[in-house]
């Protein structure tokens, strides 16, 4: 019972820690682009190991925003990767039936040797890596869903949880906020700016506002 009171503090701790981090970057008034780049490194160090951002658009075509991962030293790795999976926007069969679901959805251990290839393939881990525990959330902005959160852990012995779950499902709906109140601001001071508090979950749909256009109109 001790050992279950301590790691139960510990999670709420940490999420406690990560929304704080989250919240600071949503007050700063950011694009949308930073926004989510941000969330991914907050994920990725939070909860980990590789944190994804993919945009959706109306069309359901996926593309890839940002790769993150807890160590930092990686980032010129991952930038290799980012650029290869930018250039190639697709259709992504997982992220259509995370947004047709309209939830999260995990996979604590990764064990069909048939999902492990599929996922390889999307989160592109680096060479010698496998996907062991699996993780992805929606991003809902005024009820569309404009992006999905994706989180893989290559350590065998650290399977995602509930406590991960909830954690990376109240980081995206904060996420979804932050961006809504980043439209309301460029819109004008006459619109109000939603309070930081989580918004409902509803079922997403493969179109997406206009922060996705500005996103790719961008250059990302």
């Amino acid at each position: 019972m001790k050992r279950q009171g301590r790691a139960a503090r510990g999670t709420a701790i940490r999420q406690l820690e990560a929304l704080s981090e989250l919240r600071h970057v949503l007050r700063s008034g950011a694009a949308p682009e930073k926004i989510l780049g941000e969330v991914a490194s907050i994920a990725a160090s939070r909860i980990g190991h590789y944190c994804l951002v993919d945009t959706v658009d109306r069309r359901g075509v996926t593309t890839r925003l940002t790769i993150a991962h807890a160590d930092a030293g990686r980032r010129v790795k991952l930038d290799v990767a980012l650029q290869a999976a930018r250039a190639a926007p697709t259709v992504n069969p997982r992220v259509t039936r995370l947004i047709a679901g309209g939830k999260s959805e995990i996979l604590p251990t990764v064990r069909v040797s048939s999902t492990r290839a599929r996922l390889l393939a999307d989160v592109k881990l680096l060479e010698g890596e496998e996907v062991c525990s699996y993780l992805a959330s929606i991003v809902f902005v005024n009820g569309v869903a404009v992006a999905v959160i994706t989180l893989v852990r290559t350590d065998v012995k650290r399977p995602f949880d509930a406590g991960d779950r909830s954690l990376l499902e109240a980081i995206a709906d904060w996420t979804g906020l932050g961006i809504e109140n980043a439209q309301r601001r460029e819109d004008g001071p006459q619109r109000k700016v939603a309070q930081p508090a989580p918004p409902r979950r509803r079922s997403g749909v493969n179109r997406i506002s206009g922060v996705h256009h500005r996103l790719r109109d961008s250059g990302t």
